[in-house]
């Protein structure tokens, strides 16, 4: 009797339904599928006691700090280009509390702002972008790790890598700008074990998204253009630095059959025509994103028989992504799973029940406590994946816990512990918060 590998949880998919697969087999060490939360302690904070206002000029008496002088620095770069000084003031400002909330140091920033500068500065021609387009990568990516719950991934079906993202903007500025500005810059990412990947030029040009995104008007279900550099460039170079690893039969000597895991290089992530198939009356919007080979010619999905419109993640792919870029796995709640088992003696076959990874009000505040969110959390079923910025329990003891969903305003907030398990459980559950991120009237 063999227990086959089990089929895989393909995260953020624009079909109307698809089965849900999971992969039971092969767990990384230090992952347990049941119980364990994994990922880095916070790191402490850096007092800002007695910084000044962002922009603002210290007293006279008082020297610039590392910080105050990056942010001097960053501000003259944005005014020399003409950009709209007030709003990054604005985003600096709450740059200051999300660094306070997650624990980030005065180096991380001072290495942030001083990169974001150069994306200004730098006589460097890009390889992709024009001067404005310049001008939106450093802007979006201020945006972005100053307010990281207001990064969405649009229509584009990439909630896998989304969360990644939403963690490093959180946890890591500075390697969330080193990588924008390396991109822009010189279109290569340099990744953790400091191999270069190169993701195609199609993955990277700004789409509709992207050419539609309004900086004053943030947080409306559209992808900016640092997000698209983001994760363009963790799909195609998890792809092309072998971190994908798809199931492979071979054929043994002796006439059986042997289960693999072997990487997938000759796969990209890009954007091309927009898409839209007729379904009843209307149509499904299909979007502009591709999975590809290295000619350029679309992959079919082999259940669909479709052009595979989704970049083919696992949370094997999201976590291996987050090691590829910050060196560690970041700390994630396990996919639904099931294990199929084949008998060949009678020729059948024959699945567990569902595996739900339910986290209890206990082990929520203890990831709070060691500095572990945003947490990667399965939802719909599995269909979709969001990230945990927050629980709390309120005075009749309901546990609430803060979701971003990744697409917009409206879909983020404050939900019940209940709600989430039900929607972990339910394809068929989607959330929609009745209060939003700062409204905590739920505990009155």
């Amino acid at each position: 009797m063999k227990t086959i590998k089990p089929t895989i949880v393909v995260f953020c998919v624009l079909t109307i339904f698809q089965p849900r697969f999971s992969y039971a087999a092969d767990v990384p060490s230090g992952r347990n599928l049941n119980q364990q939360v994994t990922g880095q302690s916070a790191v402490s904070p850096a007092s800002q006691a007695d910084a000044p206002a962002a922009g603002q000029a210290p007293n006279a008496s008082q020297a610039l700090s590392a910080l105050d002088a990056a942010k001097k620095r960053l501000i003259d770069a944005a005014d020399a280009r003409g950009l709209d000084i007030t709003r990054i003031k604005g985003f600096l400002t709450k740059l200051d509390a999300t660094s306070a909330r997650y624990g980030t140091t005065e180096k991380q920033l001072v290495d942030a702002m001083d990169g974001l500068t150069e994306i200004l500065t730098s006589t460097t021609k890009s390889p992709l972008y024009s001067g404005t387009q310049l001008e939106m990568a450093f802007e979006t990516a201020l945006h972005n790790i100053a307010c990281p719950m207001e990064i969405d991934q649009g229509y584009h079906p990439t909630c896998n890598v989304t969360t990644v993202e939403v963690f490093a903007a959180a946890r890591h500025p500075d390697k969330y700008v080193a990588l924008v500005k390396e991109v822009a810059l010189t279109g290569g990412f340099t990744a953790d074990d400091g191999r270069v990947a190169r993701p195609p030029k199609n993955a990277l040009l700004p789409g509709d998204d992207e050419n539609n995104y309004d900086i004053t008007q943030p947080n409306s279900d559209k992808r900016n253009l640092a997000s698209q550099i983001v994760q363009m460039t963790l799909i195609n170079g998890a792809y092309e630095l072998g971190h994908v690893l798809k199931q492979k039969s071979v054929r043994k000597p002796d006439g059986t059959t042997e289960y693999v895991m072997a990487p997938v290089t000759d796969r990209r992530y890009v954007l091309g025509k927009r898409r839209k198939k007729p379904y009843g009356n209307g149509f499904i919007d299909l979007g502009e994103d591709m999975l590809v080979d290295l000619n350029g010619k679309g992959i079919i999905n082999s259940h669909t028989k479709e052009l595979e419109d989704g970049p083919a993640f696992t949370q094997d792919e999201v976590v291996a992504a987050s090691k590829m870029w910050l060196g560690y796995e970041m700390p994630y709640i396990a996919t639904p799973y099931m294990t199929t088992t084949y008998d060949p003696r009678t020729g059948k076959t024959t699945q567990s029940p569902w595996v739900y990874d339910l986290p209890d009000k206990a082990r929520l505040l203890k990831a709070k406590a060691d500095g572990k969110f945003p947490l990667g959390v399965p939802t719909i079923g599995g269909a979709h994946v969001q990230t945990i910025h927050d629980v709390a329990v309120d005075k009749r003891g309901t546990v609430w816990v803060l979701l971003d969903n990744q697409h917009g305003t409206e879909r983020d907030g404050w939900v019940p512990l209940s709600d989430l398990h039900s929607t972990q459980k339910n394809n068929n559950v989607h959330l929609k918060p009745n209060y939003r991120p700062d409204d905590l009237s739920w505990n009155k």
